[in-house]
């Protein structure tokens, strides 16, 4: 996971919330890191990162997710658009970890 430098203490914290649902979803330990000029196949970009997938302009309030094949980037406007992009982000992923664990039911849903 790579960061945003200019990011503030509650949006480092939503970071490392994310980091953690990712090592209790895949198993997988997972580092958080400031960017660095050496790129690495895989990465998790949040903010801006100074990397080409975040550095695109979006209007004032907005938020992006994006994916490339190795890529993923989230991203906003700022760091109130981009707090909000990572618990999008985070909501959606837990919802879909209870679907898969069938701990939702959906008679609850409709």
């Amino acid at each position: 996971v790579i960061r945003g430098t200019g990011m503030s203490s509650g949006d480092r914290m939503l970071v490392d919330y994310l980091r953690d649902l990712i090592a209790d979803i895949c198993g997988a330990s997972v580092k958080v890191n400031i960017p660095s000029s050496k790129e690495q196949t895989y990465e998790i970009l949040i903010g801006n990162t100074g990397r080409a997938l975040t550095s695109k302009k979006l209007e004032k309030g907005t938020y992006s997710v994006e994916q490339t094949d190795s890529k993923l980037a989230l991203y906003g406007n700022g760091d109130y658009s981009s707090a909000y992009c990572i618990k999008y982000f985070i909501n959606i992923n837990f919802f879909l970890n209870c679907l898969r664990q069938s701990t939702l039911k959906f008679d609850y849903l409709f």
